[in-house]
Formats: structure tokens, C-alpha cells, sequence
């Protein structure tokens, strides 16, 4: 097989990569949480018109990024182009979910979008992955440590974790982990 450009490898560059992938999996857990915030729901079932406006707004966005990465891969698989055009994507949708514009409805159809890119990729995370009990256990002392305000005991605990490859977010809504790419 030829291409017209040769790979262009660097340590750098996978590291690029690495970090891109981070940002996708945190994007894609983001989608699934606000898509589980009060059920799927049909998007049949939402008569609120400004629903259907948000509707509209994410499936043009789905259509035009998926038409955008479509163009990339036929163009002698520019997979950096490609790339682009979801990384715009998940940018605008991050901030539509910073703005509390998208619902279960519309992050349905965007988690189904990244599940249809992911079948030509194979490189993201769409399922919840479940911790072993001795991982879940050690979030558990930590947030019972923070608590109690123990935060040289919480700060063991999250460096503990870290070695083990677990990244802990502390949220509003409680500690949320991911695990390190």
C-alpha cells in the first residue's frame, strides 16, 4: 500500500496522541453521565419545542462532523484531519454540556455518534468500566477521609491510587475516577 505522505513518528507526537485519547474517553464518560442524568428518554417522547431546537442543533453538528471525518478518511485515511473534526466536536459539545443544552436525548445521539466513529477508529472507551473491590474500597476511605478533613491521609490514599493508575476527580457532585491512558 502507498500513501502520498510518509508517517511521521515521534515521541512527541504519540504522547499528542495519548493525550487526545484521554480527553476522548473523558468527553465520551461525560456524554454517558448526563445520557444516565434522568434516564434515556425518547426523543419522541420530548414535546418541548425548545427541545426539539437542541435536537436540531446536535444533529447538524453530528451531520456535519460526520460528513467532515467521511471527507478525512477518503482522503487517503488523513486520519489527522479526521481527528480535527472530532476534536471540534467534542469542544462545541462540552460546552453545550457546560451550558446545560444538552439532555438524555441529545446525548443519546451523540454517544451513539462516538460509538459509530468508534467502530471505524477502535480506540475509545464506551463502557463503564468496574473497579475491583480493593480499588473501590480505597475511593471510599479517601472520601471518608476528606470528610473528616484528613487530608494528608486523602492525599496518600489518591497518590496510592495514582500508582495504580486510577485518576480521582473531585466534583460538586462527589469524586469521580478514570483510569490513566
Amino acid at each position: 500500500t502507498h500513501y502520498r505522505a510518509p508517517l511521521n513518528f515521534s515521541f512527541e507526537a504519540l504522547d499528542q496522541a495519548e493525550n487526545a485519547l484521554q480527553r476522548y474517553n473523558d468527553f465520551i464518560v461525560r456524554i454517558m453521565d448526563v445520557r444516565e442524568s434522568a434516564g434515556v428518554s425518547s426523543i419522541a417522547e420530548d414535546s418541548n419545542p425548545v427541545k426539539f431546537k437542541e435536537l436540531e442543533i446536535i444533529g447538524k453538528l453530528v451531520a456535519s462532523t460526520k460528513k467532515g471525518f467521511c471527507e478525512a478518511m477518503d482522503d487517503d485515511l488523513n486520519i489527522s484531519r479526521a481527528l480535527a473534526e472530532i476534536s471540534e466536536f467534542v469542544r462545541k459539545v462540552n460546552i453545550m454540556i457546560d451550558r446545560n443544552e444538552i439532555g438524555p436525548g441529545e446525548a443519546e445521539m451523540v454517544y451513539g455518534f462516538m460509538k459509530e466513529i468508534n467502530s471505524v477508529l477502535g480506540v475509545f472507551t464506551l463502557e463503564r468500566e468496574l473497579l475491583p473491590e480493593e480499588i473501590e474500597e480505597l475511593i471510599r476511605k479517601r472520601a471518608e477521609a476528606r470528610k473528616v478533613r484528613n487530608f494528608a491521609e486523602a492525599d496518600r490514599i489518591r497518590d496510592e491510587l495514582m500508582k495504580m493508575g486510577i485518576i480521582l476527580e473531585d466534583t460538586k457532585e462527589g469524586t469521580r475516577w478514570k483510569r490513566k491512558i
